[in-house]
C-alpha cells in the first residue's frame, strides 16, 4: 500500500492576487515613481512657458494647467 503526499504551497501569483506585492514589483514601482518625479521636475518649467490654450490642446485639464502654471518661476534646465 502506497501513499501519495502533496504539499500545498502558495505561489507568488496567489500572493499577488491577494493584494500583496513582491519585492521586485515594489522595486519596479519605486523606480517608475522616481522617474515620473524626475520627468515632472524637468518638464514643468517648459510646460509653464506654454499658453493655456496650447496646454488645453495637448489634453491637460484646467486643474493640471493651474498646477503647471504654479511652476512658472522655476528655471528651465538647459542640460539633461
Amino acid at each position: 500500500m502506497s501513499k501519495t503526499m502533496t504539499m500545498d504551497v502558495p505561489s507568488g501569483r496567489v500572493a499577488t492576487e491577494a493584494g500583496h506585492k513582491g519585492v521586485l514589483s515594489r522595486f519596479y514601482d519605486a523606480v517608475v515613481a522616481g522617474q515620473q518625479a524626475r520627468a515632472d521636475r524637468l518638464l514643468k518649467p517648459y510646460l509653464a512657458q506654454a499658453s493655456v490654450s496650447d496646454l488645453a490642446a495637448l489634453g491637460f485639464t484646467s486643474a493640471e494647467i493651474a498646477e503647471i502654471k504654479r511652476n512658472r518661476h522655476m528655471p528651465v534646465v538647459g542640460w539633461v
